[in-house]
């Protein structure tokens, strides 16, 4: 099973130099990632490193928005069982359902087009890639999340900017992250929301 990532790094239409250089970066920083003896500090830089250095590669590769879709069609991108009826059932009874991941926004929202998943009520944070009048990618849109920096602080500035302006007292938080805790307290507009979590991929 393939990552968003993934998708675009092993997708046949790149070239071969880029393929080979994220390649290379996966089998130098995934053992790292996960590798129990480093500790969380050093591990968020790293991350950092390998998010900013495969984004780079993507950039430079000259990415488009048809070059998303394809890689996303013809990738082994997967959703966990059910999630299509999950998510309709929250859409049905107006959950609102976030969804944050640090993988490629595109990649992720073309997935769910293809799974038939409806958007509605529904808020993906995820590195979205910006394109030009011409649809080449230009950058990610700031700031890039990584499996490193996505943690509670991180993704508690980010909710409670998009939901601040409603009442919200359930949110379900769907992530693609071994990092994120099961179910975290937070507060918005000084009540408190159970967000609770499950994993996307």
């Amino acid at each position: 099973m393939s990552s968003s990532f993934g998708a675009l790094e092993k997708y046949s239409g790149m070239s071969e130099e880029f393929r080979a250089k994220t390649l290379a970066l996966f089998n130098h920083f995934y053992p790292l990632e996960v590798d129990p003896t480093i500790g969380p500090e050093e591990k968020i830089g790293l991350m950092t490193e390998w998010f900013t250095k495969s984004a780079g590669c993507i950039i430079s590769e000259g990415v488009t928005k048809e070059t998303v879709i394809k890689a996303a069609d013809s990738s082994k991108v997967k959703l966990r069982g059910k999630f299509d009826k999950f998510a309709e059932c929250l859409r049905r009874e107006g959950i609102p359902l976030l969804v944050f991941s640090a993988g490629v926004g595109q990649i992720i929202e073309r997935v769910f087009e293809k799974a038939g998943i409806s958007m509605e009520g529904m808020k993906l944070i995820a590195n979205m890639l910006e394109f030009n009048s011409e649809d080449n990618a230009e950058q990610f849109r700031p700031p890039l999340i990584t499996t490193g920096n996505k943690s509670k602080q991180w993704y508690q500035r980010r909710v409670r900017g998009i939901f601040r302006w409603q009442r919200v007292f359930g949110v379900t938080l769907v992530t693609s992250s071994l990092w994120a805790s099961s179910t975290t307290e937070l507060r918005i507009d000084s009540r408190s929301t159970s967000l609770n979590s499950m994993w996307l991929f």
